[in-house]
């Protein structure tokens, strides 16, 4: 073989030992990067507890009747009283609807008529009516007032408030503010309302008063 010859071969080899060599490079890369391992799932969080359920609003207030009576005796004296005493005064107390909520000034309940009893200091003659037993049309309307507390003072005689404000509107209203002492007597529903007010003083006082608040009243005719 000439000296050319063997340069030739020389480089042959040497060119195939290249080839060679990158191809093992290739098959020993590194493999792609194995995917990292998901992270492990953060645990779901507790829900939150519920969380209690607010009060209802704007529910019906206490009354505390002798606090009233009270009011009412000092409020609305002379040609303003509106009960015979403080003892007829709280037996009305119990027995009037006391589902309003403070500073009601209307509807027929017993926080109307502690409003309108306190706002009385200013000007008796206006509010004294509304915090008396007849709610002055303000504190509900005369027969709603005398038939919220007959069914409950005198049942025998009211033993149904519809039946009550039927024979109620029937009859005749003074058209005057009330004060317990005008109404002691005369065929006025004010005149039955007042011996109705006596009637909740106690068991007694119903005994005699609750046949004086219907139609043929003796004392209220």
């Amino acid at each position: 073989m000439t000296k050319h010859g063997l340069v030739f071969l020389g480089a042959l080899l040497a060119s195939t030992s290249l080839i060679a060599a990158t191809g093992c490079g290739d098959e020993n890369s590194g493999g792609s990067g194995g995917t990292g391992g998901s992270g492990a799932a953060g645990g779901t969080g507790g829900a939150g507890g519920t969380g209690g359920a607010g009060g209802a609003g704007g529910g019906a207030s206490a009354v505390d009747c002798d606090k009233y009576c009270t009011d009412i005796a000092t409020n609305c004296a002379g040609e303003y009283q509106q009960y015979a005493d403080k003892a007829s005064c709280m037996g009305s107390c119990a027995g009037f609807p006391a589902d309003g909520k403070d500073n009601d000034a209307a509807g027929n309940t017993m926080q109307c008529r502690v409003y309108h009893t306190s706002a009385a200091t200013g000007d008796p003659a206006k509010h004294c009516p509304h915090g008396g037993p007849s709610g002055g049309a303000m504190c509900g309307s005369l027969c709603e007032a005398f038939c919220s507390l007959a069914v409950k003072t005198c049942p025998t005689e009211w033993p149904q408030e519809g039946e009550c404000m039927t024979s109620c509107m029937a009859w005749t209203a003074a058209g005057m503010p009330y004060n317990a002492a005008n109404f002691t007597g005369g065929n006025t529903t004010e005149c039955r309302l007042y011996h109705l007010s006596v009637a909740a003083t106690d068991a007694d006082a119903a005994d005699e008063h609750c046949k004086h608040t219907i139609a043929m009243s003796e004392p209220c005719k």
